[in-house]
């Protein structure tokens, strides 16, 4: 699948699923704990003026956490249109948030901008070890210096990977009939080692943990990552 049609499936799911309420408010568990969670060595008391970027933000809903703990929000998306959607969607609750269109590979602000990135599920449509190695270095050079990432992508009980097929290595096409990504071709980290491998060039202090979800008929398994930049 080309990335222009990939892009412009997403572009419809967002603009469709904004129009119909069909869409994410509220943001990802795992992402809560990980911002709020006492528990972690990482946790902050206050947020407040805090820069975060969120690469792939989609409907905006883990920017209104962040918005909510008093962060500065900017997001990259793929298609333009839901810059402004979801900016609107932001505004209508409060948050102001400078969303421009960009990717993994190509993130349109200036190096040394946030003190935290996240990256929720985005990173492995970069389908091959280049991209992945390219979206890493620019997350990298967005953050300041000392800057924490946090990352999800999927591990290997996901549920998206059914029916898929192996086109190299770590590569999976998606094989699943009921699901518009059919045909992208996703970069599947096989154990949190791949992990450490590719961040370790531009993050220290890796963590990778890992959240398995069984929904009955479907499973939601992610690694979850956070660094700082080296």
């Amino acid at each position: 699948m080309k990335s222009s049609d990939a892009f412009e499936k997403w572009n419809c799911f967002y603009r469709d699923g904004i129009n119909t309420g069909q869409v994410a408010l509220w943001p990802n568990e795992s992402l809560v704990r990980l911002l709020k969670g006492a528990y972690f060595p990482w946790h902050k008391n206050s947020y407040a003026g805090d820069k975060v970027i969120d690469i792939g933000f989609g409907s905006g809903n883990n920017l209104m956490l962040c918005g909510s703990l008093g962060m500065s929000l900017f997001g990259t998306e793929i298609h333009s249109d839901i810059c402004l959607q979801t900016a609107d969607l932001l505004s209508q609750l409060g948050y102001s948030a400078e969303l421009k269109e960009g990717h993994n590979r190509s993130i349109p602000f200036d190096n040394e901008t946030f003190d935290y990135l996240i990256s929720w599920d985005v990173v492995h449509y970069e389908g091959e070890e280049s991209r992945i190695c390219d979206a890493f270095a620019e997350y990298a050079r967005v953050l300041k210096t000392g800057g924490r990432m946090f990352l999800s992508t999927v591990a290997p009980e996901h549920t998206i990977l059914k029916n898929s097929t192996v086109t190299g290595p770590h590569q999976y096409k998606i094989g699943r009939d009921d699901d518009f990504r059919k045909g992208q071709v996703f970069f599947y980290f096989d154990s949190s080692r791949y992990l450490e491998f590719y961040l370790s060039p531009h993050f220290s202090q890796i963590q990778i943990g890992r959240s398995t979800l069984n929904y009955f008929f479907e499973t939601n398994d992610t690694f979850l990552v956070t660094a700082t930049k080296t």
